[in-house]
């Protein structure tokens, strides 16, 4: 047992990113924890590959955490960095389903990095669209937007400095093929976020091109309308 709650565990022998997507499918998990790593390896350079052959095949939410995280450290609080200019649905479902499962809050980020007053009026609704969402369904929601049309860091690096000062429980990010690499279809920030946040990280996958639920989130079917 680990404090009031039963511990079941396995030893297999193979290769351990398989092992895991055949374990994930028979017990249909909440969530995949898994350890982060760096790589030097010229397939993988920002991440381990068993991380990201996990990250990428599994069909259930990974969260990946990287270096002493303790559970004591965290607060009760999921930061959500957005890019606004893509479909967000998919993350904000599953942001929606944590902060339920952990009764936390919830900080929308977005870092604006377009100097344009038409982008700056669609972010602003989007941003309060995102924020409605969530607060329909009881979450204590804040939003966050940085301006930054000098583009003074990435957009890892902000994510980096407010997990630093927030400390949430999870990160949760879109993965977005970017760059198409040919073996990983992870984007470029994507794993920059990955390799340098000292917060866990929940990755979220796209759903299918006719916008199909994932199969972890059953009672959630794209109510948000915010495409």
């Amino acid at each position: 047992t680990f404090g009031d709650k039963d511990v079941k565990y396995t030893i297999e022998k193979g290769k351990a990113y398989e092992i895991i997507e055949d374990l994930a499918e028979e017990l249909e998990p909440e969530m995949v924890i898994i350890g982060r790593n760096e790589s030097t390896s010229k397939k993988a350079k920002y991440l381990g590959s068993n991380t990201l052959h996990i990250i990428n095949e599994t069909d259930y939410p990974v969260v990946s955490i990287y270096g002493n995280i303790s559970p004591d450290d965290a607060e009760k609080l999921i930061l959500m960095p957005v890019d606004i200019n893509k479909s967000v649905t998919e993350q904000v479902s599953t942001t929606l389903k944590f902060a339920k499962l952990f009764n936390a809050k919830v900080k929308v980020l977005y870092i604006d990095q377009i100097d344009s007053i038409a982008h700056d009026a669609n972010m602003l609704v989007k941003m309060n669209k995102i924020k409605e969402s969530l607060q329909q369904h009881g979450i204590d929601v804040e939003s966050e937007i940085i301006s930054d049309d000098e583009k003074t860091k990435t957009v890892a690096e902000f994510v980096k400095e407010q997990a630093e000062k927030l400390k949430p429980m999870f990160v949760v990010i879109m993965l977005r093929d970017e760059q198409k690499f040919r073996l990983f279809q992870i984007g470029s920030i994507a794993q920059q976020i990955m390799s340098s946040c000292p917060a866990p990280i929940l990755t979220v996958k796209p759903w299918d091109i006719e916008h199909e639920e994932n199969p972890v989130i059953k009672t959630i079917v794209n109510p948000f309308q915010i495409l």
